[in-house]
């Protein structure tokens, strides 16, 4: 009879596990789409914009990744009127939520740069170059444009993404915990 019930607990805690991962992989798709359609905008309007400064571009991704992370962890917690504080969940929807949505973004940044508008490296590079004071590392301008765009491969865009993750980690903890404050009331 133990065993039975044993059974039962481990196979809801399976499809509890299977469904928060699809829950948050269709959520993540979404975000990513959302602001694959938000850098395409302000590509349009100005290209300028995505160059890696704190600008309004930025700003607004930040909002937009972390608002949508915070509804869709708040509709979680509502559909599914979890008895207890479940720390481990909420960190999962929000973390997975924010790797694949990220993962997407920078593939499509990937393409951007190097498929669609190569342009956009000569910009980022030039941009790198005035505000690092690059001239003093002795590359000229044309040689440090070239190290650049040799630079700029798949394979280190993914390598930045990994580090990316780990802001993301310190983020669905944060919100994770917040949850605790929104479970409570």
């Amino acid at each position: 009879m133990l065993f039975y019930y044993f059974a039962i607990f481990v196979r809801e805690k399976n499809i509890m596990k299977h469904y928060i991962q699809s829950y948050s992989f269709k959520h993540g798709i979404y975000l990513g789409s959302y602001l694959i359609l938000f850098t395409t905008i302000f590509y349009l309007y100005n290209a300028k914009l995505l160059l890696p400064r704190l600008g309004l571009y930025s700003i607004l991704f930040v909002i937009i990744l972390l608002g949508y992370s915070i509804c869709v962890l708040l509709n979680f917690s509502k559909t599914h009127k979890l008895n207890h504080y479940d720390f481990k969940a909420y960190f999962t929807v929000c973390f997975l939520i924010l790797a694949i949505a990220l993962l997407f973004s920078k593939i499509y940044i990937y393409i951007l740069y190097v498929i669609c508008d190569p342009n956009l490296i000569k910009d980022y590079s030039l941009y790198i170059y005035e505000t690092n004071n690059i001239v003093s590392s002795g590359y000229s301008l044309d040689e440090w444009i070239q190290l650049v765009k040799n630079n700029f491969h798949f394979f280190k865009q993914m390598q930045d993404y990994v580090f990316t993750l780990i802001p993301c980690t310190l983020c669905s903890a944060i919100i994770s915990l917040l949850m605790k404050i929104n479970h409570i009331r």
